[in-house]
């Protein structure tokens, strides 16, 4: 995929915008769609990131997305 070698050249906003065609292509793609979350936490819009995150996992189940909440979850933790 284009995205993963854009995002390897540290190209994160185009990566993203690259991620964001492939889930409008191929909305079940959950390579796709975590493409393209990593690229907008690489670019910094962790919102943007999120909202792709509970766009895919709201029709279907994934266990990355789990290990990354995971890592989220006890990073908040170890903060509070």
């Amino acid at each position: 995929m284009l995205g993963a070698v854009l995002r390897q050249l540290e190209r994160y906003s185009e990566a993203a915008q690259s991620f964001k065609r492939a889930t409008e292509l191929s909305p079940d793609s959950e390579l796709a769609s975590l493409g393209l979350f990593q690229s907008l936490m690489d670019t910094g819009d962790k919102q943007a990131a999120l909202s792709e995150m509970k766009r895919y996992l709201a029709g279907h189940k994934s266990e990355e997305y789990d290990l990354i909440l995971e890592e989220l979850t006890s990073s908040s933790n170890e903060k509070n």
